[in-house]
């Protein structure tokens, strides 16, 4: 059900201009390109993009797109830091949406993570 959750998020902060709107940022246009390339599974140049459109201007749903890919990828421990990442900003500004997906995204990736014990 949480990845339902996650994956009905991931859908509704994927679209990042409507027709009409003003011309396509830097950020939007490596947005799109990491979109794409997710969908056709290209992940390494997936997270490139979305890095490189967090780079240009760091909004939360790329974030989220952003760990998304590196769990997709199987980069365990970096989804893990970035859904850290997005629940300490989301927390800042008080984006409550970002909480729970952050949250949520942490929790699913738990069996995952590697420990060691000392």
């Amino acid at each position: 059900m949480r990845a339902l959750g996650l994956a009905l998020i991931w859908v509704a902060l994927s679209s990042t201009i409507a027709v009409g709107q003003q011309p396509v940022s830097e950020a939007d246009r490596w947005f799109a390109e990491g979109k794409k390339a997710m969908d056709e599974q290209r992940w390494a140049e997936a997270c490139n993009a979305f890095q490189k459109s967090k780079e240009a201007e760091d909004a939360l749903g790329t974030r989220l797109n952003l760990a998304l890919c590196y769990r997709s990828w199987g980069k365990v421990k970096s989804a893990y830091d970035v859904y850290v990442g997005i629940d300490a900003a989301a927390r800042r500004i008080g984006a409550n949406e970002f909480i729970t997906a952050a949250r949520e995204g942490m929790e699913a990736m738990k069996p995952e993570l590697s420990y060691l014990a000392v």
